[in-house]
């Protein structure tokens, strides 16, 4: 009997053990359950994250940062800005994620976005220094398959204000953002996700607003350029054939007056001054015309610096945007 309580002691004495090495190596898993397991998360601000498709481990990492929803106040305390002209939609500091909360309807879908992106931040915190070297390479060849202009201008706002994070961001950018990736990678943010290519199209469907505004505004500026340009060489062109023809009238009527001119060439010229000054007529016209088309592509063109302005100010917890300069 004493042997067997022996026994027993050592064994217990061994599972305490084991589980205290456990616990030690495996010491931020353990804080997460902790944290989940205490801590009640708003489902409302689980539902980001399970909207942008993400799978239970992916909610688990989400709900161990104690995420928050955050107004512009509370969120301007936790998030500062890097540079004064970026707005900043969510961070993650300290093991905490805050989302700025965007009630915007245009804007239906960047809660989500961001919360997921953040969460994928807290996710390349918990991985082992082998793992991150692995996946560094996976999205090295993820950029360059997706490489564009506005990416690399992204990433080059990274690297000035976050020095050293480019595979952190790459991680979150690219596992939010891209719909195709390198299958090593795609397999990689499975772990995380069920269906991830929701949070790309959430991201597709309010970066499109800002698309369509930008190549909209682009187009209407090229006609508003073409078009002013158009109009001054026309009233240059028109002021000329005005004085001439004013000057014309007016030695045609001081020659009538005077009496030396015989009745057929009054006529033929007095017809022909009179078809001058109707081709101008119709040419100022025309041009008129032309001027109220520019004031209407004016207008869309400002309607649309509008609504690029208020989108713009509703992603900004500061409203502090600097904003395009309209047409006048």
């Amino acid at each position: 009997m004493n042997k067997l309580l022996r026994l027993a002691g050592r064994l217990v004495t061994l599972g305490v053990v084991v589980a205290a090495i456990w616990a030690i190596m495996n010491h931020q898993r353990v804080v997460d359950y902790i944290t989940v397991w205490y801590t009640q998360t708003p489902a409302s601000v689980i539902g980001l994250v399970e909207r942008a498709g993400m799978n239970q481990q992916g909610v688990f990492t989400y709900r161990a940062t104690q995420p928050e929803l955050a107004q512009a106040s509370s969120f301007n305390k936790a998030c500062a800005k890097q540079e004064e002209a970026s707005a900043i939609l969510g961070c993650y500091v300290r093991d905490r994620i805050y989302v700025y909360d965007i009630t915007d309807e245009r804007l239906d879908g960047v809660r989500e976005v961001t919360a997921t992106h953040e969460t994928l931040h807290a996710i390349w915190a918990r991985l082992p220094g082998k793992e991150r070297e692995r996946l560094g390479k996976l999205l090295d060849e993820a950029y360059t398959q997706n490489q564009n202009e506005q990416l690399a201008e992204r990433m080059r706002y990274y690297d000035r204000t976050e020095p050293g994070q480019r595979h952190n961001e790459l991680h979150s950018i690219m596992g939010t953002e891209f719909a195709t990736l390198p299958p090593e990678l795609e397999a990689y943010y499975s772990r995380y996700f069920h269906n991830r290519q929701q949070v790309v199209q959430l991201h597709h469907q309010y970066e499109r607003k800002f698309a369509n505004l930008r190549g909209s505004m682009t187009q209407l500026k090229g006609q508003l350029t073409e078009l002013a340009a158009r109009v001054r060489q026309q009233r240059a062109q028109y002021q000329v054939q005005l004085d001439a023809l004013n000057h014309d009238i007016e030695v045609f009527n001081t020659e009538a007056r005077s009496g030396g001119m015989d009745r057929a060439s009054y006529t033929a010229q007095r017809q022909q001054l009179s078809e001058r000054r109707n081709q101008l007529e119709r040419v100022r016209a025309d041009i008129n015309d032309q001027v109220a088309t520019y004031e209407q592509i004016r207008q869309r063109y400002n309607t649309h610096v509008h609504e690029s302005n208020s989108l713009q100010q509703a992603l900004d917890s500061s409203s502090s945007l600097s904003q395009p300069a309209r047409v006048q």
